[in-house]
């Protein structure tokens, strides 16, 4: 297709010249005899007027300096037009080819891995696999791009600590290309789109637990207010225009809420039970957190959901399965809760429709500690 493509502008570009010969050259009757000899350099000069210098040099009747001045005004149309379709194409390939679909990217399953998966609610399939594998990752969307931030990679699997990463990647619908990194690596950390912006919450660089959050504003990271006090293992949503930071821990096990407006951070109501490694979603116009851990040691796996009414958070109908470092997405009508772990990884997707949990179509394959993002 693209052989033809550039057969085509060939083609189109040789009528052009061929219509601006045709408009360029003149009839027999206006030949007059010409003046021909050699400049002090040696080159052959045709002139076709006695006066020096004041005529038009023509080749079977076409004016050829106006043809060099004419081919100069195409190649420039040229370049103008290829350089607009390019920017064309470019957006072209921004333009979404299908409804927007939950993106799981990433994760921990015995290995590290970097699938990416694709559900529209009914089937999945894989899509641009990450460059490297990681897990205890976030993503979130700006703009047109889904974008991957931080997490924790093994050097090998032999037990030794985890290492985090400050990589970001975006994927722009065909690949993942990289952006600016974090200032900080971090690994269990959470991510937000807030006020087109990403922000990066919590989570830990090594046994450091940072309270710095990140703003990225698409090509440039600046800090915004810290947090009161660090946490990893958190969640985070956007919900009526402030961020909702909920959970995790930071030696004990947190109820904590804090909520930041764009300048600063307050506290807000805490959950009726402390948990970590839990995940949360805006559904119905609610706050819903959803699973996570309560105590050390896998002891404490829960299924608890607990939605945000007003100033308190209220219970709701529990997970059919108890998880944690899970994920949770909404598309459509429904809320998506998928993999984590409960002694073991799981592949389970819970879709629940405001009323109930009912079984949805499993992910390819166990994981944890991996991120889910609609895009």
């Amino acid at each position: 297709m693209m052989k033809r493509g550039r057969e085509l502008r060939l083609l189109g570009l040789g009528l052009l010249l061929l219509l601006l010969v045709m408009g360029l050259a003149v009839g027999s009757g206006d030949l007059e005899e010409a003046i021909i000899g050699t400049d002090a350099a040696g080159n052959l000069v045709i002139n076709s007027s006695r006066v020096p210098g004041g005529g038009r040099v023509l080749v079977d009747g076409v004016d050829v300096q106006a043809l060099q001045t004419a081919c100069a005004d195409l190649l420039q149309a040229q370049a103008e037009l290829l350089a607009a379709q390019a920017r064309l194409e470019a957006r072209l390939r921004r333009v979404p080819l299908y409804e927007p679909q939950i993106y799981v990217v990433g994760g921990l399953n015995g290995n590290m891995s970097e699938q990416v998966y694709m559900f529209n609610g009914t089937r999945w399939w894989s899509t641009a696999a990450l460059p490297t594998p990681r897990f205890s990752l976030a993503a979130a969307v700006l703009n047109d791009g889904l974008y991957v931030l931080g997490g924790l990679y093994y050097m090998g699997m032999d037990g030794s600590a985890p290492i985090t990463t400050a990589a970001v990647e975006v994927l722009d619908g065909l690949v993942w290309r990289p952006v600016p990194p974090l200032p900080q690596a971090r690994g269990r950390l959470s991510a937000v789109t807030f006020q087109n912006a990403l922000y990066v919450i919590g989570g830990m660089m090594g046994t450091d637990r940072p309270t710095a959050v990140f703003r990225f504003d698409g090509s440039t990271w600046t800090e915004a207010a810290p947090l009161s006090f660090p946490r990893l293992d958190a969640a985070a949503v956007v919900f009526q225009d402030e961020i909702y930071l909920i959970g995790g821990r930071n030696g004990s096990v947190l109820a904590v809420t804090e909520i930041f407006n764009g300048t600063a951070w307050r506290p807000g109501p805490s959950t009726q039970v402390a948990r970590y490694a839990l995940t949360a979603v805006v559904f119905e116009n609610s706050i819903y957190a959803l699973g996570g851990h309560s105590g050390p040691n896998g002891v404490g796996v829960l299924a608890l959901v607990e939605v945000l009414v007003g100033q308190t958070w209220q219970t709701r109908t529990p997970l059919n399965t108890a998880r944690y470092f899970l994920a949770a997405a909404v598309l459509g009508d429904g809320l998506y809760v998928m993999g984590g772990r409960n002694q073991v990884d799981l592949a389970s997707v819970e879709r629940f429709n405001g009323t109930a949990w009912q079984a949805a179509p499993p992910m390819p394959s166990p994981r944890n500690g991996f991120a889910a993002v609609v895009y």
